[in-house]
């Protein structure tokens, strides 16, 4: 694991924590060309994820990447499935991310 992996992923660890959600979600790393983060609704009895792509976090501003874990934290407060809609940004708001919807491939372009 980098240094900037293992930084990113104490913060993603401690945002989870912070919003309330460290009992039902867990922090995952993808090699993913495709999402930057994903979120995942607890299922089945397992625990919920909040993934974030190691080719996307090389490539990343340590605070674009921390406004991403931030966007999956809201999608994981109002339930994965729920898309970007009109709770989901409320719950950007309170977690302080943009309530953007980004098109991943053309953000994995981008920071390239």
């Amino acid at each position: 694991m980098t240094k900037k992996q293992r930084i990113v992923e104490a913060m993603a660890k401690r945002l989870i924590s912070e919003f309330g959600l460290a009992d039902r979600f867990e922090f995952v790393w993808t090699n993913s060309r495709e999402n930057c983060g994903l979120c995942r609704d607890p299922w089945a009895g397992n625990i919920g994820q909040i993934e974030l792509s190691k080719v996307y976090v090389q490539r990343a501003s340590l605070e674009l990447i921390e406004d991403t874990i931030r966007h999956e934290i809201a999608h994981a407060l109002v339930g994965c499935t729920e898309g970007h809609n009109a709770n989901w940004v409320q719950a950007c708001l309170v977690v302080g991310a943009v309530p953007l919807e980004y098109n991943d491939s053309v953000v994995l372009t981008q920071v390239a």
